[in-house]
């Protein structure tokens, strides 16, 4: 399991070599609330739910932004018909967080081709290859939305380009391989 940071009151016990994910308030006090048991991924969308809930945080939350609109995306993947493998997801998620920090709070109908050439160029400045990959995220994800979900009514990549393919990896010569 890839580190990530728990909020306050979350902890990680790990029993018989499974993960599992608690939320109490006042742990070890004489004030120690309930433990509510958590999902066990925490970066999947359901278990932020489940700490929002375990807080008290109730009531509507936003669905209409990007960062809700990549959860969604995130809970699909367990009804879709075709299904998407677990490497897939992990590829998705990586590359879903650029977007997520830069306009998680931006409302989805908002988003522009240019807002996503923006990001593209800036990420692939230093990284095309990890720019591509968030490019093609973007498209899945938009994809999924403006199907039959209907989530999107525009689709934020259109015209977006990729980057050129670079060399990739050159073989190792004869010299290079008598060498070791």
């Amino acid at each position: 399991m890839s580190s990530v940071s728990l909020p306050r009151h979350v902890r990680r016990v790990v029993s018989r070599g499974r993960e599992y994910f608690y939320y109490q308030e006042g742990r070890g006090t004489a004030h120690a609330g309930e433990r509510i048991r958590l999902p066990d991924d925490p970066q999947a969308p359901e278990f932020w739910s489940a700490v929002r809930q375990a807080l008290g945080t109730f009531g509507p939350t936003a669905t209409d932004t990007i960062g809700a609109l990549i959860d969604a995306f995130e809970v699909s993947w367990q009804t879709r018909q075709r299904k998407i493998s677990k490497g897939t997801q992990e590829h998705y998620r990586r590359y879903l967080k650029p977007a997520r920090k830069a306009w998680g709070d931006l409302p989805a109908r908002e988003l522009r081709p240019r807002h996503v050439d923006a990001l593209i160029r800036k990420i692939g400045a230093e990284k095309p290859g990890a720019a591509n990959n968030v490019l093609d995220a973007l498209k899945a994800m938009v994809a999924w939305a403006n199907g039959p979900v209907e989530l999107l009514t525009h689709d934020p990549t259109q015209g977006v380009e990729r980057f050129a393919k670079g060399e990739g990896h050159r073989p190792w010569t004869p010299e290079q391989l008598d060498y070791g």
